[in-house]
């Protein structure tokens, strides 16, 4: 086969055929500009007045694990440094007012709190920032909508998820929880930089939904100075707890011995092991005795009245001793314990409490689930280890709470907790640790 003309057939300049034409688009449908890369959705969710007389969005039934709250378009986006996003979203919000009357209306909503004017009611925000057609605006912007007011309303309402900063509308209306979160977001890149809003739990018709504008992990100071950079102080269940429940009891002075030996010398010791492992002796091992020592013994000190959320919220205040604990379980060499069950036993206990202390924080986050993949690695190497037929786990305090320990007990105590995770090993020397789920006793 020959090619016409005098270029190759494969790659040749001229092929001896017309070129393809520029294609053209004929100027009627330049309406195909104006289609927005994905619609936006709103599920069983509408706003309504909370506790603390503040807009709040809610749900409407009752909203399984995994459902789709609402997708949203971006009025403005920042993919830069968050220190420096707050101009270039001024500039884009300020172009938006020009030529969008939604996007006016949606932003006026969002001022409410800390202006003069007088708020608008319910009915009048949900109009505004419900899913509806655009039109170009019919009045000059005015002296409302101002570079300073607009400032007011990216620090008070920029969401930041998958590394970019943006300004949204109804989920503007999404209050923060560092304690109850029960929904997750996530920016969606090629669709326009939409955002998308599910259930992280279960959610009762009724109940509100909440979500983390931060990182919720850290002390109660530090998580409030975070809040009041945002222009509002947290007094979530969580912020309560710790501030008016926890102080002079024996659980916050364990919790702050725990941290306070952290701080000082376990985090320094823990770096010199990993950046010379082989000079490190014995000093793991004291190091890992002493870190179990510390977690135990918050355990012990744990109320029996707490709830399991309050029992998570206190676990979390010492996630980093336990991110210690679990690196020294998997880096340290087995030689210098009696056997690599031992060590394997410590990192099931050190997860199980971590994995609950994620549950009503960050669920599902990176953190959460690499804590959960790795217990599962924990459980399936101790099914290769030979257990003898009176391991247990059993409760490492006498109550309802979701801390346990694996141990040599005559016969296996009758467990009724709330806890999800339960392994046991009755059948033989070498038998596999079985797990099983047990079901919520109480509420959370």
């Amino acid at each position: 086969m020959q090619s016409r003309g005098d270029g190759d057939l494969f790659g040749g300049v001229n092929l001896g055929v017309d070129p393809v034409p520029e294609l053209q688009v004929p100027e009627s449908w330049t309406w195909t500009l104006q289609i927005p890369p994905v619609a936006e959705f709103v599920g069983p969710v509408e706003i309504r007045w909370n506790e603390g007389c503040e807009r709040g969005l809610f749900a409407t039934r009752h909203i399984f694990p995994g459902e789709v709250l609402l997708v949203s378009r971006p009025l403005a986006v920042h993919s830069g440094v968050w220190a420096y996003s707050t101009a270039e979203l001024v500039e884009q919000l300020l172009d938006a007012c020009r030529n969008s009357a939604r996007t006016r209306c949606q932003l006026q909503c969002l001022t409410d709190g800390w202006t003069s004017r007088a708020p608008p009611t319910l009915a009048v925000v949900s109009q505004a920032l419900w899913p509806q057609p655009d039109t170009l605006p019919t009045e000059p912007l005015g002296s409302f909508l101002t570079r300073e007011v607009l400032v007011n309303v990216v620090d008070r309402n920029s969401f930041h998820v998958n590394s970019k900063t943006a300004i949204y509308g109804l989920p503007s209306m999404i209050n923060h929880s560092c304690g109850n979160v029960n929904a997750s977001a996530n920016i969606l890149d090629p669709l326009g930089d939409a955002i998308l809003f599910r259930a992280e739990t279960e959610i009762n018709a009724g109940s509100e939904i909440f979500f983390p504008y931060f990182k919720v992990s850290g002390s109660l100071h530090r998580r409030r100075e975070r809040s009041e950079a945002m222009g509002f102080s947290c007094r979530c269940e969580r912020c309560r707890f710790e501030a008016e429940i926890l102080p002079g009891t024996k659980a916050a002075a364990a919790s702050k011995d725990a941290m306070d030996a952290f701080d000082s010398k376990l985090r320094d010791e823990m770096q010199e092991l990993r950046d010379e492992p082989k000079e490190a002796g014995l000093q793991s091992a004291m190091l890992l005795q002493e870190i179990l020592s510390h977690t135990r013994r918050m355990a012990s000190a744990i109320d029996c009245t707490w709830r399991e959320r309050e029992v998570a919220w206190y676990l979390h205040l010492a996630l980093p001793l336990y991110w210690c604990g679990v690196w020294c379980t998997q880096e340290l060499d087995p030689s210098l314990w009696k056997c690599t069950l031992t060590l394997v036993k410590a990192r099931c206990e050190l997860l199980l409490q971590m994995v609950l202390a994620w549950e009503y924080t960050d669920r599902h986050s990176y953190d959460h689930l690499k804590c959960c993949y790795m217990l599962y690695l924990a459980f399936m190497e101790m099914t290769r280890l030979p257990l003898s037929s009176n391991h247990f786990w059993v409760p490492l305090v006498h109550h309802e709470v979701p801390l346990w320990r694996l141990e040599e007990t005559p016969e296996p105590a009758q467990h009724t907790t709330s806890t999800e995770l339960y392994a046991s090993s009755r059948r033989s020397r070498n038998s596999p640790v079985r797990l099983r789920w047990l079901g919520r006793t109480r509420g959370g």
